[in-house]
Protein backbone atom coordinates (compact mmCIF):
# COMPACT_ATOMS: atom_id res chain seq x y z
CA UNK A 1 0.00 0.00 0.00
CA UNK A 2 2.97 1.95 0.97
CA UNK A 3 4.65 1.20 -2.90
CA UNK A 4 1.25 2.50 -4.11
CA UNK A 5 0.74 5.88 -2.18
CA UNK A 6 4.67 6.66 -3.18
CA UNK A 7 3.84 5.79 -6.72
CA UNK A 8 0.81 7.92 -7.32
CA UNK A 9 2.26 11.01 -5.67
CA UNK A 10 4.55 10.58 -7.93
CA UNK A 11 2.52 10.57 -10.88
CA UNK A 12 1.04 13.93 -9.35
CA UNK A 13 4.00 15.58 -8.46
CA UNK A 14 5.01 14.93 -12.37
CA UNK A 15 1.95 16.35 -13.76
CA UNK A 16 2.06 19.46 -11.63
CA UNK A 17 5.36 20.03 -12.77
CA UNK A 18 5.49 23.22 -15.31
CA UNK A 19 7.73 23.22 -18.02
CA UNK A 20 10.98 25.66 -17.90
CA UNK A 21 9.26 29.07 -20.08
CA UNK A 22 12.90 29.13 -21.46
CA UNK A 23 12.57 25.59 -23.10
CA UNK A 24 9.32 26.88 -24.29
CA UNK A 25 10.67 30.12 -25.74
CA UNK A 26 13.60 28.18 -27.26
CA UNK A 27 11.31 25.74 -28.97
CA UNK A 28 8.65 28.88 -30.02
CA UNK A 29 11.67 30.73 -31.41
CA UNK A 30 12.90 27.75 -33.71
CA UNK A 31 9.82 26.51 -35.15
CA UNK A 32 7.92 29.52 -35.42
CA UNK A 33 11.16 32.09 -36.61
CA UNK A 34 14.43 30.61 -37.29
CA UNK A 35 13.34 27.62 -39.83
CA UNK A 36 10.63 29.53 -41.29
CA UNK A 37 12.78 32.23 -42.31
CA UNK A 38 16.23 29.52 -43.71
CA UNK A 39 12.79 28.03 -45.52
CA UNK A 40 12.08 31.19 -46.94
CA UNK A 41 15.51 32.11 -47.92
CA UNK A 42 15.58 28.46 -49.77
CA UNK A 43 12.96 29.15 -51.55
CA UNK A 44 13.06 32.63 -52.85
CA UNK A 45 16.82 31.75 -53.85
CA UNK A 46 15.90 28.86 -55.97
CA UNK A 47 13.19 31.00 -57.65
CA UNK A 48 15.88 33.42 -58.34
CA UNK A 49 17.83 30.62 -59.45
CA UNK A 50 15.35 29.68 -62.02
CA UNK A 51 15.32 33.21 -63.24
CA UNK A 52 19.01 33.28 -63.43
CA UNK A 53 18.98 29.62 -65.79
CA UNK A 54 16.44 31.92 -68.11
CA UNK A 55 19.20 34.37 -69.09
CA UNK A 56 19.22 34.85 -73.12
CA UNK A 57 22.07 36.83 -74.19
CA UNK A 58 20.43 37.94 -77.15
CA UNK A 59 17.98 39.73 -75.29
CA UNK A 60 19.63 40.80 -71.27
CA UNK A 61 17.47 43.98 -71.07
CA UNK A 62 14.52 41.89 -70.83
CA UNK A 63 16.36 39.46 -68.46
CA UNK A 64 17.49 41.86 -66.16
CA UNK A 65 14.02 43.50 -65.91
CA UNK A 66 12.22 40.30 -64.80
CA UNK A 67 15.12 38.85 -62.60
CA UNK A 68 15.16 42.53 -60.46
CA UNK A 69 11.56 41.82 -58.25
CA UNK A 70 13.53 37.91 -57.83
CA UNK A 71 16.43 39.68 -56.35
CA UNK A 72 14.68 42.09 -53.96
CA UNK A 73 12.37 39.14 -52.80
CA UNK A 74 15.60 36.80 -52.00
CA UNK A 75 17.33 40.16 -50.22
CA UNK A 76 14.43 40.45 -48.14
CA UNK A 77 14.39 36.73 -47.16
CA UNK A 78 18.21 36.98 -46.38
CA UNK A 79 17.52 40.31 -44.19
CA UNK A 80 15.35 38.18 -41.86
CA UNK A 81 16.87 34.43 -42.20
CA UNK A 82 20.75 36.95 -41.25
CA UNK A 83 18.92 38.01 -37.51
CA UNK A 84 19.95 34.63 -36.66
CA UNK A 85 23.32 35.58 -35.81
CA UNK A 86 24.64 32.08 -34.21
CA UNK A 87 24.97 28.64 -35.62
CA UNK A 88 25.91 27.49 -38.94
CA UNK A 89 25.93 31.51 -40.82
CA UNK A 90 27.98 32.25 -37.97
CA UNK A 91 30.07 28.96 -37.67
CA UNK A 92 30.68 28.45 -41.30
CA UNK A 93 31.13 32.27 -41.80
CA UNK A 94 28.13 32.03 -45.03
CA UNK A 95 27.13 35.52 -44.39
CA UNK A 96 29.79 36.95 -46.55
CA UNK A 97 29.17 34.23 -49.23
CA UNK A 98 25.19 36.21 -49.47
CA UNK A 99 26.41 39.71 -48.66
CA UNK A 100 29.63 41.96 -48.98
CA UNK A 101 28.41 45.01 -47.20
CA UNK A 102 29.67 47.38 -46.05
CA UNK A 103 31.04 48.37 -49.54
CA UNK A 104 32.42 51.94 -48.64
CA UNK A 105 35.23 51.27 -50.55
CA UNK A 106 32.91 50.33 -53.80
CA UNK A 107 35.11 47.01 -54.72
CA UNK A 108 32.09 45.19 -55.83
CA UNK A 109 32.19 47.21 -59.04
CA UNK A 110 35.85 47.76 -58.84
CA UNK A 111 36.32 43.69 -58.58
CA UNK A 112 33.27 42.54 -61.16
CA UNK A 113 34.30 45.06 -63.59
CA UNK A 114 37.28 43.29 -64.83
CA UNK A 115 36.34 40.12 -63.87
CA UNK A 116 33.38 40.71 -66.47
CA UNK A 117 35.64 41.13 -69.69
CA UNK A 118 37.61 37.96 -68.93
CA UNK A 119 37.22 35.72 -71.32
CA UNK A 120 37.56 32.05 -70.19
CA UNK A 121 34.72 30.05 -69.11
CA UNK A 122 33.82 30.63 -65.36
CA UNK A 123 34.24 27.39 -63.13
CA UNK A 124 33.22 26.20 -60.28
CA UNK A 125 36.99 26.05 -59.51
CA UNK A 126 38.15 29.58 -60.46
CA UNK A 127 35.09 31.28 -58.43
CA UNK A 128 35.81 29.34 -55.49
CA UNK A 129 39.24 30.46 -55.46
CA UNK A 130 37.70 34.13 -55.95
CA UNK A 131 37.10 36.97 -53.77
CA UNK A 132 33.65 36.84 -51.80
CA UNK A 133 32.97 40.26 -53.59
CA UNK A 134 32.29 38.22 -56.81
CA UNK A 135 29.74 35.80 -54.54
CA UNK A 136 26.16 36.39 -53.34
CA UNK A 137 23.30 39.24 -53.46
CA UNK A 138 25.81 42.39 -53.53
CA UNK A 139 27.54 41.32 -56.84
CA UNK A 140 24.12 39.96 -58.49
CA UNK A 141 22.62 43.47 -57.05
CA UNK A 142 25.56 45.26 -59.66
CA UNK A 143 24.74 43.17 -62.70
CA UNK A 144 21.37 43.32 -62.47
CA UNK A 145 20.62 46.82 -60.99
CA UNK A 146 23.91 48.98 -62.45
CA UNK A 147 22.90 50.96 -65.54
CA UNK A 148 26.21 50.87 -67.09
CA UNK A 149 25.97 46.81 -67.30
CA UNK A 150 23.80 46.88 -70.29
CA UNK A 151 25.67 49.06 -72.32
CA UNK A 152 28.98 47.61 -71.13
CA UNK A 153 29.12 44.11 -70.36
CA UNK A 154 29.67 41.22 -72.98
CA UNK A 155 26.24 39.41 -72.88
CA UNK A 156 27.50 35.97 -72.77
CA UNK A 157 29.59 36.73 -69.78
CA UNK A 158 27.03 38.59 -67.75
CA UNK A 159 24.62 35.58 -68.58
CA UNK A 160 27.32 33.09 -67.23
CA UNK A 161 27.56 35.46 -64.28
CA UNK A 162 24.60 35.55 -63.59
CA UNK A 163 23.70 31.79 -63.18
CA UNK A 164 26.54 30.78 -61.74
CA UNK A 165 25.87 33.58 -58.40
CA UNK A 166 21.73 32.13 -58.45
CA UNK A 167 23.30 28.69 -58.54
CA UNK A 168 25.47 29.53 -55.69
CA UNK A 169 23.06 31.77 -53.31
CA UNK A 170 20.87 28.79 -54.14
CA UNK A 171 22.92 26.23 -52.76
CA UNK A 172 24.18 27.93 -49.89
CA UNK A 173 20.59 28.75 -48.57
CA UNK A 174 20.20 25.09 -48.62
CA UNK A 175 23.73 23.85 -46.90
CA UNK A 176 22.01 26.96 -44.28
CA UNK A 177 18.72 25.43 -43.48
CA UNK A 178 20.05 21.98 -43.48
CA UNK A 179 23.06 23.06 -41.30
CA UNK A 180 19.82 24.22 -38.64
CA UNK A 181 17.61 21.31 -39.03
CA UNK A 182 21.15 19.15 -37.41
CA UNK A 183 21.27 21.80 -34.89
CA UNK A 184 18.10 22.86 -34.42
CA UNK A 185 17.66 19.64 -31.30
CA UNK A 186 20.50 20.94 -29.64
CA UNK A 187 19.59 24.61 -29.25
CA UNK A 188 16.06 23.48 -28.32
CA UNK A 189 17.42 20.99 -25.25
CA UNK A 190 20.22 22.27 -24.08
CA UNK A 191 22.88 20.01 -22.32
CA UNK A 192 26.02 20.32 -20.82
CA UNK A 193 27.05 17.57 -24.02
CA UNK A 194 26.15 20.08 -26.76
CA UNK A 195 28.95 22.06 -28.22
CA UNK A 196 27.42 25.46 -28.02
CA UNK A 197 23.81 25.53 -26.21
CA UNK A 198 25.21 23.87 -22.63
CA UNK A 199 22.31 25.42 -20.54
CA UNK A 200 19.22 27.18 -21.15
CA UNK A 201 20.77 30.92 -20.78
CA UNK A 202 23.36 30.59 -22.99
CA UNK A 203 20.64 29.82 -25.82
CA UNK A 204 18.56 32.23 -24.84
CA UNK A 205 21.42 34.91 -24.69
CA UNK A 206 22.63 33.78 -28.33
CA UNK A 207 19.35 35.02 -29.86
CA UNK A 208 19.07 37.84 -27.27
CA UNK A 209 22.57 39.06 -29.17
CA UNK A 210 21.38 37.85 -32.20
CA UNK A 211 18.85 40.94 -32.39
CA UNK A 212 20.97 43.52 -30.11
CA UNK A 213 23.62 43.42 -33.31
CA UNK A 214 21.10 43.51 -35.78
CA UNK A 215 18.82 46.60 -33.92
CA UNK A 216 22.86 48.04 -33.79
CA UNK A 217 23.82 47.42 -37.47
CA UNK A 218 20.53 48.99 -38.72
CA UNK A 219 20.27 52.19 -36.50
CA UNK A 220 23.86 53.21 -36.54
CA UNK A 221 25.26 51.43 -39.82
CA UNK A 222 23.09 51.10 -42.07
CA UNK A 223 20.95 54.39 -41.07
CA UNK A 224 24.11 56.27 -39.10
CA UNK A 225 26.66 55.75 -41.39
CA UNK A 226 24.44 57.20 -44.61
CA UNK A 227 22.47 59.79 -42.66
CA UNK A 228 25.35 61.11 -40.12
CA UNK A 229 25.54 62.52 -36.89
CA UNK A 230 23.89 65.47 -35.54
CA UNK A 231 26.95 67.26 -35.13
CA UNK A 232 28.60 66.48 -38.37
CA UNK A 233 25.74 65.62 -40.35
CA UNK A 234 26.67 64.32 -43.98
CA UNK A 235 23.77 62.50 -45.74
CA UNK A 236 25.67 60.18 -48.23
CA UNK A 237 23.19 58.23 -50.42
CA UNK A 238 26.07 55.61 -51.40
CA UNK A 239 26.29 54.71 -47.74
CA UNK A 240 22.95 53.08 -48.42
CA UNK A 241 22.90 49.42 -47.92
CA UNK A 242 21.50 48.67 -51.53
CA UNK A 243 21.69 52.24 -53.18
CA UNK A 244 22.01 50.28 -56.90
CA UNK A 245 18.80 48.63 -56.50
CA UNK A 246 16.83 51.70 -54.29
CA UNK A 247 16.05 48.40 -52.13
CA UNK A 248 17.89 49.72 -48.98
CA UNK A 249 14.62 51.10 -47.00
CA UNK A 250 12.90 48.14 -47.72
CA UNK A 251 16.21 45.96 -46.08
CA UNK A 252 15.35 47.71 -42.55
CA UNK A 253 11.94 46.97 -43.05
CA UNK A 254 12.97 43.05 -43.08
CA UNK A 255 14.82 44.03 -40.03
CA UNK A 256 12.38 45.56 -38.11
CA UNK A 257 9.85 43.02 -39.07
CA UNK A 258 12.31 40.75 -37.56
CA UNK A 259 12.80 41.95 -34.43
CA UNK A 260 8.89 42.30 -34.03
CA UNK A 261 8.30 38.66 -35.13
CA UNK A 262 11.06 38.02 -32.06
CA UNK A 263 8.48 39.11 -29.53
CA UNK A 264 5.19 37.93 -31.65
CA UNK A 265 5.67 34.55 -32.69
CA UNK A 266 9.35 34.53 -31.27
CA UNK A 267 7.40 34.10 -27.92
CA UNK A 268 9.97 36.39 -26.41
CA UNK A 269 7.03 38.82 -24.96
CA UNK A 270 5.39 35.33 -23.40
CA UNK A 271 8.45 34.36 -22.05
CA UNK A 272 8.97 37.41 -20.12
CA UNK A 273 5.17 37.39 -19.11
CA UNK A 274 5.55 33.87 -17.94
CA UNK A 275 8.47 34.57 -15.62
CA UNK A 276 6.40 37.67 -13.97
CA UNK A 277 8.17 40.28 -15.65
CA UNK A 278 5.10 42.01 -16.96
CA UNK A 279 5.67 45.50 -16.32
CA UNK A 280 9.59 44.92 -17.93
CA UNK A 281 7.73 43.53 -21.27
CA UNK A 282 5.61 46.28 -21.01
CA UNK A 283 8.32 48.48 -21.39
CA UNK A 284 9.71 46.51 -24.23
CA UNK A 285 6.41 46.56 -26.11
CA UNK A 286 6.16 50.66 -25.81
CA UNK A 287 9.56 50.98 -26.75
CA UNK A 288 8.97 48.42 -29.79
CA UNK A 289 5.85 50.88 -30.62
CA UNK A 290 8.02 53.56 -30.68
CA UNK A 291 10.43 52.33 -33.14
CA UNK A 292 7.76 51.12 -35.48
CA UNK A 293 5.87 54.52 -35.53
CA UNK A 294 8.54 56.28 -36.19
CA UNK A 295 9.54 53.68 -39.24
CA UNK A 296 6.34 53.79 -40.95
CA UNK A 297 6.85 57.57 -41.27
CA UNK A 298 9.85 56.84 -44.11
CA UNK A 299 9.21 56.61 -47.09
CA UNK A 300 10.96 54.87 -50.09
CA UNK A 301 13.53 55.10 -51.76
CA UNK A 302 15.67 56.22 -49.75
CA UNK A 303 18.35 56.91 -52.31
CA UNK A 304 16.76 60.34 -53.71
CA UNK A 305 15.57 61.41 -50.66
CA UNK A 306 18.08 60.62 -48.01
CA UNK A 307 18.70 64.28 -47.26
CA UNK A 308 14.91 65.65 -47.18
CA UNK A 309 14.13 62.59 -44.49
CA UNK A 310 17.36 62.72 -42.32
CA UNK A 311 15.32 64.00 -39.43
CA UNK A 312 12.57 61.21 -39.72
CA UNK A 313 15.56 58.53 -40.11
CA UNK A 314 17.25 60.24 -36.92
CA UNK A 315 14.25 58.92 -35.33
CA UNK A 316 13.96 55.66 -36.50
CA UNK A 317 17.81 54.93 -35.11
CA UNK A 318 16.88 56.56 -31.77
CA UNK A 319 14.09 54.84 -31.10
CA UNK A 320 15.74 51.25 -31.93
CA UNK A 321 18.88 51.84 -29.90
CA UNK A 322 16.43 52.61 -26.98
CA UNK A 323 15.06 49.62 -27.81
CA UNK A 324 18.48 47.75 -27.70
CA UNK A 325 18.94 49.75 -24.58
CA UNK A 326 16.73 48.33 -22.53
CA UNK A 327 17.58 44.58 -24.07
CA UNK A 328 21.11 45.13 -23.07
CA UNK A 329 20.61 46.50 -19.93
CA UNK A 330 17.59 46.04 -18.29
CA UNK A 331 16.67 42.18 -19.74
CA UNK A 332 20.16 40.90 -19.44
CA UNK A 333 19.92 41.71 -15.87
CA UNK A 334 17.14 40.24 -14.93
CA UNK A 335 17.20 37.14 -16.96
CA UNK A 336 20.97 37.01 -15.75
CA UNK A 337 22.30 35.99 -19.40
CA UNK A 338 26.17 35.74 -21.00
CA UNK A 339 25.25 37.94 -23.74
CA UNK A 340 28.19 38.81 -25.54
CA UNK A 341 27.41 42.05 -27.51
CA UNK A 342 29.59 45.21 -26.83
CA UNK A 343 28.98 48.32 -28.11
CA UNK A 344 32.42 48.89 -29.19
CA UNK A 345 32.47 46.53 -31.57
CA UNK A 346 28.64 45.67 -32.68
CA UNK A 347 29.08 42.01 -32.22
Amino acid sequence: MRFLVIAISAVLLHGCQKTDPSQIFLQTYATQVATPYYQQLVSAADQLHSTTEQCDSNNPTDFITASQSQWQNTMSAWQKAKTVRFGPVVDERIDWEFQFWPDKKNLVAKKMQPFLKQAEPITDEQMSKSSVVLHGLSAMEYLLFDPSIVDSANPERLCESVQWIGQAIAKNAKTLDSAWALLQPDFTAPSETSDQFTSNEIAVAKVLDSYLVTLEEFANRKIGDAIGTEQAPRANPYFLESWRSQHSWQNIAANTSAVNELFTQGGFSQYLTELGFTELEQQLQSALDVMNTAADAITPPLFSTLEQQTEALRQVQQSANDLRYILQNDITEVLNLPVGFNDQDGD
